[in-house]
């Protein structure tokens, strides 16, 4: 493995949640599964435009994933995303 390649990959993933509605985003989805961007939006108080670019980011780095649900788009975590939810979750037990 290649140190460079390592380090872009790692400064990749954390600046994807190195936001705090995103890190909301994910602890959401954690606990709620299917949830559509306007759900989401209105849960962590923000506009539909700064939720989609959120999620556009964490769906770029693997975190998350939309389903077609008939006419409703909905988002779930990926299992790389169940991951960074758990580590998330610990980490604020233990601060």
């Amino acid at each position: 493995m290649k140190l460079n390649n390592t380090s872009t990959k790692l400064n990749y993933f954390f600046k994807s949640i190195s936001s705090r509605k995103r890190i909301e985003i994910i602890i959401l989805l954690s606990e709620n599964k299917n949830i559509s961007l306007k759900d989401i939006s209105k849960k962590i108080n923000t506009n539909i435009q700064n939720t989609s670019l959120h999620t556009f980011k964490l769906l770029n780095a693997g975190l998350i994933a939309k389903k077609q649900n008939g006419l409703k788009v909905e988002h779930i975590l990926t299992g790389r995303g169940e991951m960074v939810a758990n580590f998330i979750k610990t980490i604020d037990k233990n601060l």
